[in-house]
């Protein structure tokens, strides 16, 4: 608990350059409504199809969304979860569709949603727009494989949600042994070896999930 409050205290007073991300170029233009990269706009786009967007506008998207009313790194609202998993359970591929997109109305960025609701349209065999959301999954998984190799503090994977750390692991396929939040809004992750990659750790920067939670405490004791 110490180690969380010095993180969540001193994490605002750092720069916003984090990894490959740089957070401050971000925020100015997702926030800018005459940028072709505010965030409505690439909201837009991204609901045609993520090949509408350039590289950068999906890293955008990705780290943009920590600068909307809507963010929040730990997950959707469990009705709507809850929802989507009994229907996919039986089998009730279109209910499980429409819980799904409520659930992106509100974080379109979602990795296990997204991939989810492609695995539901493959279910009542509409192959075009499942495709749609496989190419959003894939497309937002690799900004986050572009934003550092998760080697070191310095090149720590950069995440939006605690739920993209485990989503990273799984793809891996690794199993974790232990996990430590250092002093910098770091995760560190240890795993059980061997693995597929040999990964013996990987650093996960969780500034903006941190922050939040930071501000729920501040909230609370109000």
């Amino acid at each position: 608990m110490i180690v969380l409050f010095i993180s969540i205290s001193f994490s605002g007073l750092w720069a916003q350059k984090i990894s490959n991300v740089d957070f401050d170029e971000i925020k100015g233009k997702t926030t800018d409504s005459l940028s072709e990269f505010y965030y409505p706009k690439l909201l837009q786009l991204f609901e045609k199809g993520a090949t509408f967007l350039s590289k950068a506008k999906l890293k955008a998207l990705y780290y943009g969304y920590v600068f909307t009313k809507d963010y929040s790194p730990y997950g959707p609202e469990k009705e709507d979860e809850d929802e989507m998993l009994k229907s996919y359970k039986k089998g009730d591929f279109k209910n499980a569709i429409l819980a799904g997109k409520r659930i992106l109305e509100k974080d379109p960025t979602d990795l296990i949603y997204n991939k989810r609701i492609a695995l539901c349209y493959f279910g009542i065999k509409d192959t075009v727009n499942a495709e749609k959301y496989v190419y959003r999954y894939v497309y937002l998984e690799n900004i986050i494989y572009e934003s550092g190799d998760g080697k070191s503090i310095e090149t720590a994977y950069v995440v939006t949600k605690v739920s993209d750390e485990y989503h990273i692991m799984g793809r891996k396929k690794l199993d974790m042994v232990s996990q430590e939040l250092l002093v910098g809004d770091f995760d560190l992750i240890k795993f059980k070896i061997p693995n597929e990659e040999n990964i013996k750790e990987l650093y996960f920067n969780v500034k903006f999930p941190l922050e939040y939670m930071g501000k729920m405490i501040e909230r609370s004791n109000k």
